[in-house]
């Protein structure tokens, strides 16, 4: 025993060195790994195998097994000492037991070391079996080693794509990076790039190297180190790659460490260290998987994919269904439409539009147009749904379609088919039967092992006998067989395979992966009814389809296989439909590889699957369509263009070429970027504070100058001056508005004169991005040969980047090259600023704008009308640093227009605007540079001195006063409270105004009495209104209206009611809102009542009773405090308004008189009734949850069980197939106790009930155990699939 456990450890601890290292993949260049590699295997969970495809041994738990044992036989002893301890037994009887616990306590010890030995015998044997298992395994995967040879040389090939190679050398020779000789392996030159001490790590980094090729190719490789004393114990990784001429090694920077791989002892190394390599590489040839970026699928297989929205890879894997079905494709181009119908109202035309261009376009077909055909946004694309579901709910939106058409009988044609439910009657002539249509199949697949075991259990016959006996008309009840059998199969056979079932115990939806085999061919004569008309033909169907689910219920992807030339026999290939791309595969990924089950798949991915390698699958096949043999060229046959309508054909043709005019204008609109520019003019249409809030992209060719753009300014955007001559280059500036600190934004830096030759992608940065352009500005301007330079302006044939719709001249945003965060103010000069003699040559040198700008601001002035209340911006001066602000007064006052006989007698006030909505008057005499600190970019605003009288009279009478008004300024939604989405006006209102003022210009807008106005504020998360109005006294102006809870930017919205009464009154008042339900417990109808704190419940019940109508003649309203699905009380009529929490739900009922007389009656007539309340629960997986309405139930002394059951379905009005899976139970506190069965049935309730209440310190309550009928917050695959259209 010694000598093999010795052997045991050593073998252990030989293993654990062999699998103590995690590797990690890299490229050597430190590369990420492709995110984009295409694996045709499915996603898998190894149920038998570890990581790095090495065998591992299971740990030794003996030692914690016996300690475990160790532990419960001290604790046992010590409780037979304490019981020892206990005994008031005399000294000779003590001893006497002592001498018995002895001799108990060595069998004890004995047992407990026998069982130890045979655990740690059978451990042992379960070791040695695994340890044999593995290395029989591993004995597999190595060829002998043959020492005599060196190099690198071919070992064996596997078939022409994937080849093993060992390369012999010496490490001990080789320096800090080696490359091996080049090789050819599977008809690509290789090499291996070795660090023998590691790429910076403790471990060799092995690589796999092109050897310079830039050809592409996906390859899956596996590099291995060989064990020279036991083959079986080498080490080896594997890993794919797609190579070209940008990564060109892949492989394995931390493969085995360093001090393994020298130690003589593991048997990686020669004692003249000689090491073997060993290389496997299987070369991928589908082109698919080699360079999937630049694969065509229409090149390549003949078909294009559907792009996908977001996860409609469901309807994707339909509509390429249904496109390959020519029958129904020539149908839908049949379909009759409007001429002037747009695809996105017409179902028909956007599924035309789809199938013409699967069979016309170059690359993937979006589906946008159709999905909002359907009346589908954006959300409902990012939902995924079940692919038999939509296939029912289009199916039968076509059909309806098709009704007053020649199509009209086109669904049925293809898809129906017919079976017979029937009943007969085992000892009289008696048969009930009833004939049923169906589109498609609905399989079992949970017991089933094939699609020929779905059809057997599909016609399998039930007996009724005993209790379920069949009711016959005229022979009373009658045992009798119930069964489906099958009247005709229609040419296009749909199987729905119910992969997904609900599980009544976990109240939840899950997948059923087991396996199912289905065939190419399926014969199902044997499934028809011997009165059928097709029992004596061929009903042979040939598999066309399949459809696949690969994941689970909470999610997953569809993708379908299919087979398009059936009626060819040359062309009897498969193809895999995957969104936006289509393979050609073999047979096998078709069918048998979505079975379903569990599959073998070896460790090593050249060789055959082996037995200890088994991993579950989630991919399996859910829809299958067959077609009818005798039918197949019918069905399939070839879509002709003579078979689609001229009028469709004309109107697509026309669309593909507008679509090929787009693409060629998004090709050329790389060569423009956007630019956003503003004039004077720009500035002028701006009212209010600062310059500008936003200005429009101007698209202009990148390689173009700023001279070329002034040039264009000249000829396309600026007018004449007064003198009739137009703004050339020479008289405009640019200027970049630059972010102060105080949050502004300002003209602040003009460019330089030499810049006019810089081309605008030199000279800003250009980058991608979306931004608003209105439709003028996507053709403005001229043609490239009329700009001075003739290569810049707009060329207006193009609409100009990423366009979209707006291509089309309907505005909207667009993504496309943009000047990155430059805003330029253009400066154009109305007279020269400084005219210069030249004496030699006998002319004036014009300077159009200062050259020094240390000396000079440029300042920007508004000017303020406190009539009109409004700013205006009326140009530009230069000012001179070392003046003072008087000196601006003639350039201001001749800005401003005023006559040159009021010069003298005209008086200014001027303002510097520090910010949007902040101003400081300047004194005449500050000097412009020190004192006021004026520079460029700085904006004054001035307005005419008014006398005292003319004041008092303007609402606003200076600019302070202006610009404080629009710092209060806000444009304010108003909404109704019960339509919270729909804006009813939008007004402008103050910040600083109060609650009442608020609603009095609320009242003039509204046309109501402002004193019955009551306000809301918005909810930043929820969209929607607050939880509570606000009371008059609780918000102190408009600002904390709109403000309260938001900490980003406000969302100006309020919402508003009418109410019945002053909302003085209204708040003195509490507001009880009442739910009335039936006798059902159904929620009939709410109330809101308000009534005054010191009013009573009975004054409450008065107003309830006037507002219901009673279902009985005789009966009392009764009020509850429900909370959490529970009465909490019964509210008593004496109890005042006041008093009554706002934090239970009160439930309104009506209680029969004689119910209501013991429910209120004396202690002893109580004596003979119970009161309790009964409440409805559900099972979740993680406990009970309480729903809908609780009642109060009172129970009767000679009542039953079975006597209760029977009342509460009467009053619940419960049909008896659902209320037989109704449980009952006692609830105490939040404990659920034990089912009520049927040997309680008999039982006398009160005395059931009144021995929970003895066992228990808290009420006891009755609970009904059903599933919630409600609906709650679904999942995406519990949404039903609507189209709307």
């Amino acid at each position: 025993m010694d000598q093999r456990r010795e052997e045991e450890e050593e073998y252990s601890h030989q293993q654990q060195q062999h699998h103590q290292q995690q590797t990690t993949m890299n490229n050597n260049d430190n590369n990420s790994l492709d995110t984009d590699d295409t694996d045709e295997d499915d996603e898998m969970v190894d149920v038998n195998t570890t990581n790095n495809n090495q065998t591992t041994i299971p740990n030794k738990n003996y030692h914690h097994h016996q300690q475990q044992q160790d532990e419960e036989e001290e604790e046992q002893v010590g409780n037979n000492n304490n019981n020892y301890n206990n005994n008031n037994n005399t000294q000779e009887e003590d001893e006497e037991e002592e001498e018995e616990d002895d001799d108990d306590d060595e069998n004890v010890e004995m047992k407990r070391r026998i069982q130890q030995n045979n655990n740690q015998q059978q451990d042992e044997t379960k070791i040695d079996l695994k340890k044999q298992e593995e290395l029989e395994e591993a004995a597999q995967y190595y060829e002998p080693l043959d020492l005599s040879r060196d190099g690198i040389y071919h070992v064996k090939t596997f078939d022409e794509n994937t080849e093993k190679l060992r390369w012999k050398t010496n490490i001990k020779q080789m320096g800090i990076k080696e490359y091996s000789p080049i090789f050819t392996a599977a008809g690509s030159p290789w090499r291996i790039l070795i660090f023998p001490k590691g790429n910076n790590v403790p471990y060799i980094s092995l690589y796999l190297d092109t050897a310079g090729s830039t050809e592409h190719k996906f390859v899956r490789f596996q590099l291995s180190i060989l064990n020279q004393k036991d083959i079986r114990m080498s080490f080896s990784q594997d890993a794919e790659k797609r190579f070209n001429g940008h990564d060109s090694d892949w492989g394995f920077r931390e493969f085995l460490e360093v001090k393994r791989l020298f130690n003589l002892n593991e048997g990686f190394i020669g004692n003249d260290g000689t090491i073997i390599f060993e290389i496997v590489i299987h070369n991928c040839t589908e082109p698919y998987l080699v360079n999937p970026t630049e694969y065509d699928s229409r090149k390549e297989t003949g078909f294009v994919g559907l792009q996908n929205q977001g996860a409609t890879c469901y309807m994707n894997s339909l509509l390429q269904t249904l496109y390959l079905l020519t029958y129904f494709r020539k149908a839908v181009y049949k379909m009759p439409i409007d001429e002037n119908e747009k695809p996105v109202d017409s179902i028909p035309l956007a599924l035309m539009r789809v199938f013409y261009r699967l069979q016309f376009d170059k690359g993937a077909v979006d589906t946008k147009e159709l999905t909002k055909s359907f009346g589908w946004t954006t959300i409902d694309s990012f939902l995924q749904h079940d692919v038999q579901e939509l296939a029912r709910v289009l199916t039968d939106n076509l059909e309806k379609k098709m009704e007053k058409t020649p199509q009209k009988d086109v669904m049925k044609q293809l898809f129906e088919g017919s079976c017979k439910n029937y009943v007969k009657c085992l000892n009289v002539q008696y048969e009930s039967s009833r004939k049923e249509t169906f589109y498609d199949l609905q399989l079992n697949v949970k017991g089933c092992k094939n699609v020929y075991d779905s059809f057997e259990q599909y016609i399998s016959e039930e007996t009724l006998q005993g209790d379920n006996q069949y009711h016959a008309e005229g022979f009373g009840m009658q045992d009798a067989k119930k069964g489906t059998i099958f009247l005709k199969f229609p040419p296009v056979l749909m199987l729905h395979l119910k992969r997904f079932e609900y599980d009544f115990v976990r109240d939840l939806m899950y997948k059923i992966n087991d396996k199912y085999e289905f065939y190419n061919e399926i014969n199902l004569t044997k499934y028809l009814s011997d009165e059928s008309e097709q029992k004596n033909e061929d009903n042979t169907y040939v598999l066309f389809s399949v459809l696949v689910h690969s994941g689970d219920v909470s999610g997953g992807h569809y993708y379908n296989f299919a087979k398009p030339f059936l009626n060819d026999n040359n062309k009897q290939k498969w193809y895999k439909f995957d969104d936006e791309k289509v393979y050609e595969v073999d047979e096998r990924l078709a069918i048998q590889d979505n079975f379903g089950g569990e599959i073998k798949k070896s460790k090593r991915f050249w060789l055959q699957p082996n037995a200890n390698s088994v991993y579950k699958k989630f991919t399996n096949a859910y829809m299958l369509l067959y077609i009818r043999k005798s039918q197949l060229h019918e069905m399939i046959k070839e879509v002709e263009l003579s078979d689609i309508p001229s009028h469709l054909e004309e109107r697509f043709r026309k669309d593909r070429e507008e679509k090929e005019r787009k693409k060629k204008e998004k090709q050329e609109a790389f060569k423009y970027c956007y630019i956003k520019i503003c004039t004077n003019n720009d500035l002028k249409r701006h009212d209010g504070g600062d310059l500008i809030e936003d200005v429009e992209p101007i698209r202009f060719l990148k390689d173009a100058t700023l001279g070329d753009l002034k040039r264009y300014f000249e000829e396309f955007i600026l007018s004449k001056d007064s003198n009739g001559k137009s703004y050339g280059p020479e008289r405009q500036r640019f200027w970049r508005f630059e972010k102060r600190k105080n949050g502004t934004l300002r003209p602040a830096v003009p460019l330089k004169e030499s810049d006019d030759l810089i081309s605008i992608e030199k000279k800003f940065t250009i980058k991608q991005s979306t931004i608003n352009i209105s439709p003028n500005n996507l053709n403005n301007g001229g043609n490239n040969n009329n700009t001075a330079s003739g290569n810049g302006g707009i060329n207006n044939n193009t609409s100009g980047g990423n366009v979209g719709d707006a291509g089309n001249g309907g505005g909207g945003s667009i993504t496309a090259n943009v000047v990155a965060d430059v805003l330029l103010y253009l400066e154009v000069a109305e007279e020269p600023f400084e005219k210069i003699n030249n004496e030699q040559e006998q002319q004036q040198l014009v300077k159009w704008f200062p050259t020094n700008m240390n000396h000079y601001a440029l300042l920007f002035i508004k000017e303020y009308n406190p009539y009109k209340k409004r700013l205006d911006f009326i140009g530009t001066i230069y000012a001179n640093l070392n003046d003072n602000i008087s000196d601006l007064l003639p350039s201001l006052k001749k800005l401003m227009k005023v006559k040159e006989d009021d010069n003298n007698n005209i008086q200014l006030k001027i303002y510097e605007e520090l910010k949007p909505k902040i101003v400081e008057l300047l004194s005449l005499n500050q000097s412009i540079g020190n004192e006021a600190e004026l520079q460029s970019g700085d904006i004054l605003t001035v307005h005419l001195e008014l006398t005292e009288d003319e004041m008092k009279e303007l609402e606003y009478p200076t600019a302070k006063d202006y610009y404080d008004y629009l710092g209060q300024r806000v444009m304010v939604e108003i909404r109704k409270l019960e339509e919270p989405s729909n804006v009813i006006t939008e007004v402008e209102l103050l910040k600083n105004m109060d609650y009442k003022q608020v609603t009095e210009v609320l009242g003039d807008v509204l046309k109501v009495n402002s004193n019955y106005i009551r306000l809301t504020g918005h909810h930043p998360y929820n969209e929607g209104p607050l939880d509570g109005p606000f009371r008059t006294t609780q918000v102190s102006n408009l600002k904390e209206m709109i403000t309260i809870g938001q900490y980003s930017t406000p969302t100006h919205i309020l919402y508003f009611e009418i109410l019945d009464e002053p909302i003085e009154d209204v708040e003195n008042k509490k507001e009880i809102i009442i739910t009335f339900v039936n006798s059902k417990t159904q929620e009939c109808d709410k109330f809101k009542f308000l009534l005054y704190p010191e009013q009573t419940v009975k004054e409450l019940r008065d107003l309830i009773e006037s507002k219901i109508q009673r279902e009985f003649e005789n009966s009392q309203i009764i009020l509850c405090g429900v909370n959490s699905h529970k009465i909490q009380r019964i509210i008593n009529d004496d109890e005042f308004i006041k008093q009554l929490s706002m934090k239970e739900n009160i439930i309104a009922s009506e209680m029969k008189q004689e119910e209501y007389a013991i429910l209120t009656a004396t202690p002893e007539i109580q004596m003979n009734y119970r009161t309790t309340q009964v409440q409805h629960i559900c099972k979740e997986p993680n406990g009970y949850r309480g729903f809908g309405c609780p009642f109060i139930l009172i129970i009767q002394k000679d009542e039953t069980f079975g006597d209760i059951k029977r009342r509460i379905q009467e009053k619940l009005q419960v049909k008896d197939n659902d209320f037989k899976r109704y449980k009952f139970v006692f609830v105490s506190g939040f404990r659920i106790k034990d089912y009520l069965n049927e040997t309680d049935e008999n039982a006398n309730f009160i005395e059931l009930f009144d021995k929970e209440r003895i066992n228990n310190s808290q009420d006891v309550y009755v609970a009904m155990e059903h599933k919630d009928p409600t609906p709650r917050n679904s999942r995406w695959y519990e949404k039903p699939i609507v189209i709307k259209n």
